[in-house]
């Protein structure tokens, strides 16, 4: 068994721990792959995440639009109703005023009016119903899909 000395152990053990070309050209290359790879992985991620709350805005545009149209539509036919309401009694109270029956011929002149906004009313929920059937909603509204199905 030959015996070397220490200080020869220690050339060996500074030769054999110095990186050598191949090894260096090898860890630089896994580093360059690592980062292409978190920075893909990254951008497609953001994509996505991007896309899915595109989407989500889409459908939530969709849905605050046809909920605000619906909402003014029966807002409006509520107003036709209480001037209806207002002009009957105020025809009631006037001393002049006759039994109730003259209140109501006073407003059956705007009946034809109530009538068509009652129908504009129902054809606008119809559209938005059909709007909300046309989008295919995010999974996260599907408690919203159910609650606004129920109220219009």
């Amino acid at each position: 068994m030959p015996i070397h000395s220490y200080h020869d152990y220690l050339l060996f053990l500074k030769q054999s721990s110095r990186p050598t070309l191949f090894r260096k050209i090898m860890l630089a290359s896994f580093l360059c792959f690592l980062i292409v790879l978190g920075i893909s992985s990254a951008l497609l991620y953001s994509t996505f995440r991007q896309n899915s709350a595109k989407s989500q805005s889409q459908y939530l545009d969709v849905t605050l639009g046809g909920f605000t149209s619906t909402k003014q539509s029966l807002d409006e036919l509520l107003t036709v109703f209480k001037v209806a309401g207002a002009k009957v009694e105020a025809i009631d109270s006037t001393k002049e005023a006759t039994p109730s029956a003259f209140a109501f011929f006073a407003s059956v002149d705007d009946i034809v009016k109530t009538l068509s906004k009652i129908g504009l009313a129902r054809e606008n929920i119809a559209f938005q119903r059909s709007l909300l059937a046309e989008k295919s909603p995010p999974q996260e509204y599907s408690n919203l899909v159910r609650s606004l199905g129920d109220y219009t």
